[in-house]
Protein backbone atom coordinates (compact mmCIF):
# COMPACT_ATOMS: atom_id res chain seq x y z
CA UNK A 1 0.00 0.00 0.00
CA UNK A 2 1.25 3.67 -0.89
CA UNK A 3 1.54 6.07 1.82
CA UNK A 4 1.12 9.85 1.20
CA UNK A 5 0.45 12.51 3.03
CA UNK A 6 -2.99 14.12 3.04
CA UNK A 7 -2.61 17.56 3.61
CA UNK A 8 -3.28 20.00 1.66
CA UNK A 9 -0.57 20.99 -1.40
CA UNK A 10 2.15 18.42 0.15
CA UNK A 11 3.42 15.48 -2.00
CA UNK A 12 5.54 13.42 0.17
CA UNK A 13 5.29 9.83 -0.63
CA UNK A 14 6.42 7.25 1.97
CA UNK A 15 10.05 5.99 0.89
CA UNK A 16 11.44 3.11 3.30
CA UNK A 17 15.18 4.92 4.57
CA UNK A 18 14.10 8.78 4.03
CA UNK A 19 13.92 10.74 7.51
CA UNK A 20 10.34 11.84 6.72
CA UNK A 21 7.66 9.61 8.76
CA UNK A 22 3.73 9.16 8.47
CA UNK A 23 1.46 9.06 11.06
CA UNK A 24 -2.34 8.22 11.66
CA UNK A 25 -4.77 10.81 12.69
CA UNK A 26 -6.36 10.65 16.50
CA UNK A 27 -9.33 8.30 17.43
CA UNK A 28 -10.66 10.20 19.99
CA UNK A 29 -13.77 12.22 17.47
CA UNK A 30 -12.76 15.56 18.98
CA UNK A 31 -9.22 15.90 18.16
CA UNK A 32 -9.67 14.13 14.86
CA UNK A 33 -11.97 16.53 13.41
CA UNK A 34 -9.78 19.52 14.72
CA UNK A 35 -7.05 18.07 12.73
CA UNK A 36 -9.40 17.22 9.65
CA UNK A 37 -10.24 21.65 10.05
CA UNK A 38 -6.41 22.24 10.17
CA UNK A 39 -5.85 20.18 7.01
CA UNK A 40 -8.04 23.03 5.10
CA UNK A 41 -9.49 20.39 2.23
CA UNK A 42 -13.01 20.82 1.55
CA UNK A 43 -14.67 17.74 2.19
CA UNK A 44 -12.56 15.94 3.14
CA UNK A 45 -12.91 13.04 6.04
CA UNK A 46 -10.24 11.35 7.73
CA UNK A 47 -10.09 7.86 7.73
CA UNK A 48 -7.94 4.97 9.42
CA UNK A 49 -5.77 5.07 5.91
CA UNK A 50 -5.15 8.78 5.96
CA UNK A 51 -1.96 9.76 6.88
CA UNK A 52 0.49 12.70 7.64
CA UNK A 53 4.12 13.23 7.62
CA UNK A 54 6.32 15.22 9.59
CA UNK A 55 6.80 17.92 7.61
CA UNK A 56 3.74 19.23 9.10
CA UNK A 57 4.64 19.35 12.84
CA UNK A 58 7.90 21.03 14.64
CA UNK A 59 10.75 18.90 15.89
CA UNK A 60 9.70 18.76 19.87
CA UNK A 61 6.28 17.24 18.66
CA UNK A 62 8.35 14.00 18.05
CA UNK A 63 9.85 11.19 20.65
CA UNK A 64 12.68 9.76 18.60
CA UNK A 65 14.09 7.34 21.56
CA UNK A 66 10.84 5.66 21.78
CA UNK A 67 11.24 1.58 20.85
CA UNK A 68 13.98 2.78 18.25
CA UNK A 69 11.18 4.21 16.14
CA UNK A 70 9.55 8.12 15.84
CA UNK A 71 6.46 9.17 17.73
CA UNK A 72 4.07 11.69 17.97
CA UNK A 73 4.00 13.19 21.59
CA UNK A 74 1.38 15.13 20.78
CA UNK A 75 -0.85 15.82 17.88
CA UNK A 76 -0.92 19.06 16.48
CA UNK A 77 -0.25 19.94 13.58
CA UNK A 78 1.93 23.11 12.36
CA UNK A 79 -0.30 23.32 8.57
Amino acid sequence: MVRICCAFGCNEKFIKGRSVTFHCFPKDENRRKICENKLRRENFKVTNGSRICSNHFSEDCFDREKFGETWLKNFLMNI
